[in-house]
């Protein structure tokens, strides 16, 4: 089975990628910035793929204050070669697995299952959202086997500094954490669970067209549980924490993914923690810092 995967040099893609060649006997191809291939250029796509089972689209732009200084790059990358990667399924017959993201904005209810209204509160979730959009056209349409992943927190070593989780073990080793508000709290997938979820989704052919999943661990932990969690591993010194008290308009003070339709779907349950995912990461910042 030949399966594509764009971003194969991001965060997700670069895990992904290791987790394949361990894992299973499939014959992968790379489409990254890497290997020359560009989502957004039609033409890069086509010349790198002669014939492909399934694409795995995870290349995107994901830094969501970003996408308020450049909306039209995340509309480019996120929408664009979204639409190039399904169109590129549509001539080769292949299953898609999309990731997108969250999607929901202030929840209504909690905890949040797939049928919540979507708030497509800022340029980023938008750009996925729409990129959704684009993918039910294509299922409709051309009867593409297609199956959308919404992640809602993930984390893992090697993930950009920008990131909450890396920003906060970043300030602990000098030794002072300043964050603005302790409150806001969220559902946290380690990627391994993410990974071990894409895999059962390429061997499983929905039953219809276009399916969505939430994927995540199905509670939620505020940034204050974060700096417990930390705070309780035996390989970090003390480290002093202030909190500014800064907060954010309409900040969404809590996240939990509605986990019942994966689960039935898939027979796949999160096994990673947020006590134990902390611990994974300072694991491999000791090891990559020897």
């Amino acid at each position: 089975m030949k399966v594509g995967i764009t971003g194969s040099n991001g965060f997700v893609g670069k895990h992904l990628m290791r987790y394949l060649r361990e894992n299973t006997s499939l014959d992968l191809i790379e489409l990254s910035r890497a290997q020359g291939v560009d989502v957004t250029k039609f033409s890069t796509l086509s010349e790198a793929i002669t014939d492909v089972d399934c694409i795995i689209h995870l290349a995107a732009k994901t830094f969501v204050p970003d996408s308020f200084k450049k909306p039209k790059d995340f509309i480019d990358v996120n929408v664009g070669g979204t639409t190039n990667v399904l169109e590129l399924a549509r001539r080769k017959n292949a299953k898609v697995i999309f990731l997108s993201s969250y999607v929901y904005g202030r929840p209504e209810y909690l905890p949040i299952d797939e049928t919540h209204k979507i708030d497509m509160n800022n340029p980023y979730c938008a750009s996925k959202y729409i990129g959704e959009n684009v993918c039910e056209l294509y299922a409709t349409a051309f009867g593409l086997d297609i199956s959308i992943i919404r992640p809602f927190n993930v984390y893992g070593p090697g993930q950009g500094s920008d990131f909450l989780i890396p920003t906060i073990l970043r300030q602990v080793r000098d030794g002072v954490v300043t964050l603005r508000d302790p409150r806001p709290k969220r559902d946290y997938i380690y990627i391994n669970d993410l990974l071990k979820l894409i895999l059962l989704a390429i061997n499983i052919k929905n039953t219809e067209n276009l399916e969505v999943f939430n994927a995540g661990l199905g509670k939620s932990y505020s940034i204050a549980d974060i700096i417990n969690c930390l705070k309780q591993n035996s390989s970090i010194l003390d480290f002093e924490v202030n909190y500014t008290n800064e907060y954010r308009p309409n900040e969404v003070l809590d996240t939990v993914a509605n986990m019942d339709k994966v689960k039935s779907y898939f027979k796949w349950i999160p096994q990673v923690d947020l006590q134990e995912g902390i611990e994974k990461l300072i694991e491999y910042e000791i090891k990559n810092l020897k």
